[in-house]
């Protein structure tokens, strides 16, 4: 096939795919940010009785911690589930 069949206003299609992926990915971890953010803000006033909270309360540095708490409990999950993969892998292989 030809590269320049394959190209789309001067990209390559594939290289569009990539960053549509990355630009998902980014969104979904933004997304979990927040609603990790909001839900420990809202635990938090909860339990010393702080009935206000609002959007605004939450600031970027609570978001990128949140996603910092929460990365390595997915790849703990991630990992595990590899393993367990892998494990079974070889006990079907024997």
């Amino acid at each position: 096939m030809n590269e320049d069949s394959k190209k789309e206003n001067g990209y390559i299609k594939s290289d569009v795919k990539i960053l549509q992926d990355a630009a998902l990915v980014i969104a979904i971890l933004s997304a979990i940010g927040y609603y990790l953010a909001f839900s420990f803000e809202k635990g938090y006033r909860d339990f010393y009785g702080i009935e206000d909270i609002s959007f605004t309360n939450i600031d970027i540095t609570s978001i990128i911690n949140s996603i910092y708490k929460i990365i390595p409990i997915a790849l703990y999950i991630i990992i595990a589930y590899l393993a367990t993969r892998f494990i079974i892998w070889l006990i079907i292989l024997c």
